[in-house]
């Protein structure tokens, strides 16, 4: 089993009797045949979150490959990246910015809905461990060991030593078994209703109290459901929620897998019922013979094919790869077999000759006329980006950009290319929800007319990324151009631009009902003109990312930037990484000192009190997510929006910050709103609700 990301606890003992709300005395084995139940790893003390819908792709369930860095086959997780030396940022010809040592997480690059929440406990004292952790815990450690979610996740590893297997029981015992499961599920909704009469106010201990009840009836409740007397139909049903209701595709992949190892009865259902095996990402070693094998489980339902295949050993200075051209043409062959079923495709490989591969062969294929059902495709060479493949490759012929499918149209809903260019005349990009185009050199991007078409073409698209990538300079082209309504657009995503692209491509689009908008690595000069120009251009945004955005700290950079977030009045989840302070104390700054219709001169005071009445910048500003920034700089910024009457609710941070916080930081944090640790790549509950 592979072992999920946790923090490291001692090992808590178990207890010297059963626990005193459970009743088990009916069915205890012999004390030297007890039996701890393999799920019950301190591993996995972790908030389970709520299962998906049974058609939810597993590929995609909690692991949002919209935000997915391909660079990371594993975790698949945002990091705050160093451009590299070969990847310089989208700038305009004849400029040369002054080159920055700042880096940046692209939030497109990481997983999706939250795996891991864990409220920090303000209570928590740290102490020394007494067994194999000698070193002291960290305030994460010890506010984790006091949250009731790890104290019942102890409670059940130290109950379920005390449950025997599963094995036949007589009918007197199973009576005894239903009578406490009817009595826990009283108390259970006696517990719920007080609940609800207390609420909004928690009651830990009421809460503790109804968890251990909940969990003392699941414990004992398994043991009279004869599950194996369901029709066949309703246990593939309940199969089709265990799998797609995991936490992350391992953990999918792990599940289907013990499905068919409990029993032959279950073996048999599961191996029957394609749609548990449909969805294959092929991370296995080659012949691949465990995805291989899905493949053909999956019979003729839809196919969902993630392919990754990098090696591990890879950081993204050179371009070793483990997929040839010809390994490459070889699995596609098999793959291609049921082509016209692939529903999902997404490769992931580090260098050109596999990545060109893959482009020659769907030519190819709409050549033939092979009928074509894909509707997300995404190709991603992590390699060395803006490096095209040297003299001597074969077969030349890929030298020449490819149309996407050949020109023949497609279902394509969702289009992702990462570090790789196609012929973008010849390919069909209409009716898109999800354009997403990264690393792209300028002088292979698509002309602005064509790139204006493709956006036209694509009347409810929701989600636009440009990160490193964008139509080719042509500001003459530009002059006189109304910028190119998206009027359904939700997530815009821009990054590594320098000032004057950034004004270029803004001036094409207009899209108001902007809710999540996203700016990544935009420095080395001074971005507020960018940021005057799409003043007032996505009133409706809620959510914002900021991450290492270079502002000039002058009267004038900071009246454009109050404007700015003043125009943004919905704005409730700020996501920040690598800011400076600056930028933070823009939202204290009141609006009426600078309004429009006040002069502006460079000794404007700006901080002048008394004669503004006080307006909130953001006053619906409550949830905040950082990582790579200074817990004092967070502490002093939260008191300060506190004390103008516009406190935070939550603050999310990573867990690399808060395993580096001393416990007074710890303490100071959780004084100001309630703290919670984000794993990398998880999306936060908060994050859906804005959003919607």
């Amino acid at each position: 089993m592979e072992p999920e990301s946790h923090i490291e606890v001692d090992p808590v003992e178990p207890p010297a009797s059963p626990p005193r709300s459970l009743n088990v005395e009916s069915f205890l084995p012999p004390s030297n045949h007890r039996n701890v139940n393999p799920l019950s790893n301190p591993s996995t003390l972790t908030r389970t979150p709520q299962a998906n819908p049974p058609h939810v792709n597993p590929l995609l369930a909690n692991s949002n490959l919209q935000r997915f860095d391909p660079a990371n086959s594993n975790a698949m997780q945002p990091s705050i990246r160093p451009r590299n030396a070969l990847q310089p940022r989208i700038q305009v010809p004849g400029t040369n910015p002054t080159p920055t040592d700042s880096t940046h997480p692209n939030p497109l690059h990481a997983n999706t809905n939250a795996q891991r929440l864990i409220p920090l406990n303000p209570n928590a004292v740290p102490t020394a461990g007494t067994r194999d952790a000698p070193r002291p815990w960290s305030a994460v450690e010890a506010a984790y060991i006091h949250h009731p979610e790890y104290q019942a996740q102890m409670y059940i590893k130290k109950t379920i030593e005390y449950v025997p297997p599963p094995q036949p029981i007589p009918p007197s015992q199973a009576q005894l078994i239903r009578r406490d499961c009817e009595r826990y599920l009283s108390i259970i909704r006696a517990l719920e209703a007080e609940k609800d009469r207390i609420a909004p106010r928690v009651d830990v201990g009421l809460e503790r109290r109804l968890i251990q009840t909940r969990l003392d009836r699941s414990i004992i409740f398994f043991r009279v459901f004869r599950i194996n007397d369901l029709p066949p139909e309703i246990i593939s049903n309940i199969f089709r929620y265990v799998v797609w209701s995991a936490t992350r595709p391992a953990l999918g992949v792990l599940w289907r897998l013990r499905l068919t190892w409990a029993c032959r009865h279950w073996r048999t259902i599961a191996i029957a019922d394609s749609t548990l095996w449909n969805a294959i990402w092929f991370r296995d070693p080659p012949p691949y013979e465990r995805s291989l094998t899905w493949f053909e489980r999956a019979g003729t339902a839809p196919l969902d094919l993630r392919i990754n295949e990098r090696d591990p050993a890879w950081r993204g200075e050179d371009d070793d790869h483990k997929f040839t051209r010809e390994q490459m043409e070889n699995l596609l062959d098999r793959l291609f077999t049921k082509l016209s079923q692939i529903r999902m495709l997404i490769i992931v490989v580090d260098n050109w000759p596999p990545a060109l591969t893959v482009l020659d062969k769907l030519r190819k294929a709409g050549n033939d006329r092979i009928p074509l059902s894909i509707e997300r495709f995404e190709l991603h060479r992590v390699g060395t980006p803006y490096v095209w493949i040297g003299p001597g490759y074969e077969p030349n012929s890929h030298r020449i950009p490819m149309a996407l499918f050949g020109g023949a149209p497609a279902a394509l809903t969702y289009f992702c290319v990462n570090g790789v260019h196609v012929d973008w005349h010849k390919s069909i990009l209409t009716n898109l929800t999800t354009i997403d185009i990264r690393r792209i050199p300028l002088e292979l991007s698509p002309r602005l007319l064509h790139f204006r078409n493709i956006l036209k073409g694509c009347p409810r698209l929701q989600k636009l990324s440009l990160d490193g990538a964008g139509p080719i300079w042509e500001p003459e082209e530009a002059n006189g151009l109304e910028p190119v309504k998206l009027p359904h657009l939700r997530t815009l995503v821009v990054g590594d631009w320098s000032l004057q692209y950034g004004m270029y491509v803004f001036s094409q689009l207009s899209a108001l009902h902007v809710r999540d908008f996203a700016m990544m690595n935009m420095t080395g000069e001074d971005y507020s003109p960018m940021f005057a120009l799409i003043t007032s251009h996505f009133p409706e945004v809620r959510l914002l990312t900021i991450y290492s955005v270079e502002v000039v700290n002058s009267p004038r950079g900071k009246r454009t930037m109050v404007k700015w977030l003043e125009s943004m009045p919905l704005l409730s989840y700020l996501r920040i990484a690598n800011v400076k302070r600056d930028l933070l104390e823009t939202f204290l700054h009141n609006p009426r000192q600078y309004d429009l219709d006040t002069p502006f001169t460079p000794t404007h005071n700006h901080s002048a009190p008394a004669t503004y009445s006080r307006q909130i910048l953001c006053p619906k500003l409550d949830i905040l997510e950082c990582q790579a920034v200074d817990p004092d700089l967070i502490a002093t910024w939260g008191r300060a929006r506190k004390n103008i009457g516009a406190p935070l609710r939550k603050i999310y941070i990573t867990k690399d910050m808060a395993n580096k916080m001393a416990r007074e930081q710890h303490t100071t944090l959780r004084v100001l709103c309630d703290l919670y640790i984000v794993e990398h790549g998880t999306k936060t509950p908060e994050e859906d609700e804005v959003l919607r």
